[in-house]
């Protein structure tokens, strides 16, 4: 009786400390800061004796139930499933660079450690390589990725560009699209080009989405995407959000990088946040200083992203949160020497 007590007690304490670093995020709490006498490190004090504001629904077109009846959903503070709040872990694995054979097996890997949703980018050039000729075999199988997952109760998260970055040649764009014109703009030519491209992931992945029964869950336009245009920016992404879903690709969950101060459309789309522990894009051989990755902080964005001079951060924070009155959940990171990579 008493291990139950010592149980119950422990899971309280744990839930209240959850609760409290919830609500720092959504600035609920009254925090004070104050230097320290010694150093530059600084304190934070937080009044817990308020009461909680129960979350509230948000004026976006996001959300959706799935065939088998499960219903995901987002609030002011965090996504929930069946109405209840989900904080689900997601890892990224890129099935295109990965030889099929061994898919299953990661895949069980990343279960095994208590991953929940699989995020995958589409890259454009490993699919179209030649111009009208795309390929959806072997290592690029898209729909046997994905499927894979649905085996082992895996959700997918797919990022399908146009342009993905991720260390891929041009970003993920094929050479043969770059030298017909401008790109990531709303240009009749490129749009078409997406468009197509767009309705030949939608047939990858028709009779799998998440409304159809299956694990596609979230679907993120374009990637760390700046441009800034009359034809560019917020409206190249409303554009994009508009192609998906008539090409097939519809998902609960819509999103965009949210770090860099980006500009998109607030109601349609969630901006994501990321940090990364380890900086692998750097040419030194040295041992990396302390990260603040392994800190609790009040900030989202990310120096170790994007250049982050002082206060950037604090407006792109601000920003954010005018735009979406939500939370931010974390995404990825990645450099900028997408062409120097062909994998």
């Amino acid at each position: 009786m008493r291990l139950g007590k010592k149980k119950i007690a422990l899971e309280l304490a744990t839930s209240i400390l959850f609760i409290l670093f919830g609500q720092i995020f959504c600035g609920q709490l009254t925090l004070g800061r104050a230097s320290r006498n010694e150093g530059s490190g600084k304190v934070i004090t937080l009044d817990a004796s308020q009461a909680i504001p129960e979350p509230h629904n948000l004026p976006i077109n996001m959300g959706g139930k799935s065939a088998n009846g499960h219903d995901i959903g987002v609030n002011s503070r965090y996504l929930t499933m069946d109405g209840k709040p989900w904080l689900p872990v997601m890892g990224e694995f890129h099935f295109s660079r990965y030889p099929e054979k061994y898919w299953e097996e990661e895949l069980l890997k990343m279960k095994a450690v208590g991953i929940q949703i699989v995020a995958t980018y589409v890259f454009w050039i490993h699919h179209e390589e030649i111009e009208g000729e795309f390929d959806w075999s072997g290592q690029r199988n898209l729909r046997q990725f994905v499927e894979l997952c649905t085996k082992h109760a895996l959700l997918v998260f797919v990022r399908t560009g146009p342009c993905a970055h991720g260390e891929v040649r041009n970003g993920g764009l094929p050479d043969w699209l770059l030298m017909k014109g401008p790109v990531r703009r709303n240009t009749p030519e490129y749009l078409e080009y997406v468009r197509r491209y767009y309705c030949e992931i939608g047939r990858q992945l028709r009779g799998i989405l998440w409304k159809e029964g299956g694990p596609v869950v979230a679907i993120q336009l374009e990637n760390e995407y700046y441009v800034r245009s009359p034809d560019a920016g917020a409206a190249h992404v409303s554009e994009l959000k508009r192609i998906a879903p008539e090409c097939g690709l519809d998902a609960p969950l819509f999103t965009v990088t949210g770090w860099g101060d980006p500009e998109f459309p607030p109601r349609e789309v969630i901006p994501v946040f990321g940090v990364y522990p380890d900086e692998f894009w750097t040419s030194t051989l040295e041992n990396s200083p302390p990260n603040a990755a392994y800190l609790f902080e009040l900030q989202r964005d990310s120096a170790g992203i994007v250049p982050d001079p002082v206060g950037s951060a604090t407006k792109t924070t601000a920003k954010t949160l005018a735009n979406t009155s939500t939370q931010a959940p974390v995404a990825e990171r990645k450099d900028e020497r997408a062409r120097s990579y062909n994998a």
